[in-house]
């Protein structure tokens, strides 16, 4: 998706009808190549159900995540992330999917920069991060929504 808030910004104020915001764009290619991700991504999200596990509920449409009815704020990428986790629950992601899905193909995002994302997801939506049941990490290929058994 889009890798830094400026694009992230600038894509917004344009869709909100700031043009200004046109202007402060310095790779005019890559942030048109995010925003038709962006998009396609915002269409697809209308075709997708709500996702109730256990206490967890995401609302794709809306973008709102609660836990036993609470709201709970996660950031555009964390949304992104959690959104790609939980549309494969059950099994895995590769490092290299979640990249491409959530910052898009040409990102210069790696897999700390995923590391590190995926951590605050952890704190936000695990009970207890040190043993995570929802977000787990399948050693050597990436991570995983784990829904209750």
């Amino acid at each position: 998706m889009l890798s830094t808030s400026a694009d992230e910004t600038a894509l917004r104020g344009a869709l909100a009808g700031y043009a200004y915001k046109i202007g402060k764009i310095k790779d005019v290619e890559r942030f048109v190549e995010r925003a038709i991700s962006y998009i396609k991504q915002q269409i697809e999200e209308e075709d997708t159900p709500d996702f109730i596990s256990d206490n967890l509920t995401v609302d794709f449409l809306k973008r709102q995540v609660k836990i036993n009815g609470r709201d709970v704020c996660l950031t555009f990428t964390e949304f992104n992330l959690l959104r790609e986790l939980v549309s494969s629950a059950g099994e895995p992601v590769s490092k290299f999917t979640l990249i491409e899905r959530v910052w898009g193909i040409n990102s210069y995002t790696d897999e700390v920069d995923l590391r590190v994302h995926v951590n605050h997801l952890r704190k936000k939506i695990e009970e207890d991060t040190s043993g995570p049941r929802r977000v787990i990490t399948v050693p050597k290929i990436g991570y995983k929504f784990q829904p209750p058994t």
